[in-house]
């Protein structure tokens, strides 16, 4: 009996390792959809990528590393095509582009489409205060508020 419940034990310590926080917004009026942000969604090999998923994200892959950009393949999938923390690096880039700035306040995603010709023009921003939950939700000249908090997944 001891033995099953020190497995069950472990079992629940292991499962609960794999969890993780994420942040989940939810629009403070009818008609908008969930937002969530994961500020440590996956790795690069070199850095954390912070990543947001919405309706208002179309065709790229919204992730970034603090204070740089996520750089996506124009078609396809529009997966990864590489991060950087140079904004030189995004002038020759065709594809989606999505940043990624943190303070002790604020989180800040923004993201549009590079056409190679310079750094892109932000299509829509996701801003959310840290101090008191709230966020706007900016995308086609239309602003959106949502509230937000810290939910640990369950798996």
């Amino acid at each position: 009996m001891l033995r099953a419940l020190t497995i069950i034990g472990t079992c629940l310590v292991a499962s609960n390792a794999l969890a993780k926080s994420v942040i989940v917004c939810e629009p403070t009026e009818a008609g908008g959809s969930q937002v969530v942000m994961d500020l440590s969604a996956r790795s690069d090999g070199e850095s954390t990528l912070a990543c947001i998923s919405g309706d208002f994200v179309s065709d790229m892959t919204p992730c970034a590393p603090e204070g740089g950009w996520g750089m996506s393949f124009p078609t396809g999938s529009a997966s990864l095509s590489g991060v950087t923390m140079r904004w030189q690096d995004l002038d020759e880039h065709f594809g989606g582009v999505a940043s990624f700035r943190k303070t002790s306040t604020e989180l800040r995603f923004a993201g549009g489409f590079a056409d190679g010709s310079g750094v892109p023009e932000d299509d829509w921003t996701f801003t959310a205060n840290r101090l008191d939950g709230t966020a706007a939700l900016v995308n086609e000249g239309k602003t959106s508020a949502y509230a937000c908090e810290a939910k640990e997944q369950l798996f």
